[in-house]
């Protein structure tokens, strides 16, 4: 595997993604309670049918029949 190099007159910063209080505070519950059982929790399916582009808008995932 070689390295990727950036193009000329681009700069690839990646910065730190942005949580708030309450998403740390549920990562670190998910995170404690797996440690203790070895599971990891179900999935909400009103959760799961959305989803996010990367402008940040939520839309309803497609359902096929």
């Amino acid at each position: 595997m070689g390295l990727i190099k950036e193009p000329k007159g681009v700069d690839l910063v990646v910065g730190p993604s942005v949580l708030t209080e309450n998403d740390r505070k549920l990562i670190s519950e998910i995170i404690a309670n797996y440690k203790l059982t070895g599971k990891l929790p179900i999935k909400n399916k009103q959760n799961s049918t959305q989803r996010v582009n990367a402008s940040g808008i939520q839309k309803k995932k497609k359902v096929t029949a």
